[in-house]
């Protein structure tokens, strides 16, 4: 499973705004919280490959990752399959938000609307994660290409230069799939679903 995901990920717009509560609490970096747990040996694959895993593992900076899981990068290729591998640095940059922001900052910028900027820009534009929360439940992410469904089942794993959350699946900025990858990719709609059927009978 891990070497399918691998394989699309060496294969595989804006406004800012945004909280920032205390500070960094945990004693390892970012990049030694994914070493030291082995559900996200995919993700620092990708992060190697994008040139942001030194980014991660330096001290002092003060950042919030959104980490899919080995299972999340499965799915993702189950759905879509090979990404260009100039499209890997793009794909995994609009994980991180360079600012701190804890499970309560991200409750407060659902209930604000604000947008806090990704790494991820095109053209320039700094892209943007939405969050929201429906009646006071769980946190979900609307992703780039406007999926819903993408929950945050841990929170506030601490580390010495940020903050990591957990996400359900692989977040996917825009201008990154091709129309029927974003289409396979986009389970949340109904619509999404019957193009993606018709395309994958016509290919």
């Amino acid at each position: 499973g891990v070497a399918a995901a691998a394989a699309l990920l060496k294969a595989c717009g804006g406004g800012g705004g945004g909280g920032g509560s205390s500070g960094p609490t945990g004693s390892l970096t970012l990049l030694q919280v994914l070493q030291q747990d082995g559900r996200f040996s995919t993700l620092l694959t990708a992060l190697q490959d994008a040139g942001l895993a030194d980014r991660l593992g330096q001290a002092g900076t003060g950042q919030t990752l959104f980490a899919p899981t080995n299972d999340a990068f499965d799915t993702l290729a189950s759905r879509i399959g090979t990404l260009p591998a100039a499209k890997l640095a793009e794909l995994i940059s609009f994980h991180v938000v360079p600012k701190f922001l804890s499970a309560a900052d991200l409750r407060s910028l659902a209930a604000s609307g604000e947008t806090p900027n990704t790494l991820y820009s095109h053209l320039g534009n700094p892209a943007v994660l939405i969050f929201v929360v429906d009646n006071n439940g769980p946190l979900s992410i609307w992703d780039g290409i406007g999926r819903t469904s993408i929950t945050i089942p841990e929170t506030d794993v601490p580390a010495s230069n940020g903050l990591l959350h957990v996400v359900s699946d692989v977040l996917l900025p825009r201008y990154v799939l091709t129309v029927s990858q974003m289409l396979r990719a986009n389970t949340d709609s109904l619509f999404a679903a019957s193009m993606s059927a018709q395309v994958s009978a016509e290919l």
